[in-house]
């Protein structure tokens, strides 16, 4: 209680881009694992005993109930999306102070019931927490592919927070503010990683809202759509 919501949220999901940044998963992140200076309120995840890169993938579902992500317990190839997840839970239990399951055997089988109920628990929050509630329940999606990248997350809560990109992402964005969309994904998919985003299309996407996010822009042409899709042999989301 003592520190400040938008901070928190802010600094973790930063934490989480870092790993994931890095390519390491951390796969044990939960509220006992957020150490906080009782001075200074400086937050640091910790506890990297189940960590691993991504060339050295875990083989059998580990972690804690709860925080666990569904494919991770279905022992389902992983990517930096199961600490989404459970960076996700972490948080939804901090506002909540409740695990979003106990049982992990019977989430495994069926989880649609415990996100139901965990949405609904966050529509019942106090309205002031309702931005944040509204990421969390993007972040604990079941289907690693419905959750957000750390940085889409992070251009989230900034905008929450009514901040402005940081200078150095604002040059990588704007230094070729006048090219157009095609131009601008091409320059940029030497950044795609095939074992962090779930595919190319979600890749594509992210790229595509920024470009809007950071030129303003509502929508694009049809034209230009087709253009991207006939490029990269995929069908894009209206």
């Amino acid at each position: 209680k003592e520190i400040e919501i938008y901070d928190l949220f802010k600094t973790l999901i930063i934490i989480l881009k870092k790993l994931c940044d890095k390519n390491i998963y951390h796969l044990d992140i939960k509220p006992d694992n957020i150490l906080v200076n009782k001075n200074t309120k400086e937050i640091k995840l910790a506890d990297f005993g189940l960590a691993c890169s991504k060339d050295k993938m875990k083989k059998t579902a580990c972690g804690t109930r709860g925080y666990i992500a569904y494919e991770v317990l279905k022992d389902i190839k992983i990517s930096c999306k199961a600490d989404v997840f459970s960076m996700g839970a972490t948080l939804y239990k901090l506002l909540t102070e409740k695990r979003i399951y106990e049982d992990y055997i019977s989430y495994s089988k069926n989880p649609f019931p415990y996100y139901q109920k965990a949405f609904n628990n966050i529509l019942n929050l106090d309205m002031k927490y309702l931005d944040y509630g509204m990421i969390i329940t993007d972040m604990i999606a079941i289907h690693p592919e419905d959750r957000p990248t750390p940085t889409e997350l992070l251009r989230r809560i900034k905008q929450i927070g009514n901040e402005e990109q940081d200078e150095e992402e604002n040059q990588k964005y704007d230094k070729k503010n006048d090219i157009d969309i095609l131009s601008y994904i091409e320059n940029m998919m030497e950044d795609y990683d095939e074992d962090f985003y779930d595919s190319k299309k979600e890749f594509v996407e992210e790229l595509i809202n920024e470009y809007k996010h950071t030129r303003k822009i509502n929508n694009l042409e049809n034209k230009d759509i087709k253009k991207i899709e006939d490029k990269y042999n995929l069908k894009l989301s209206n």
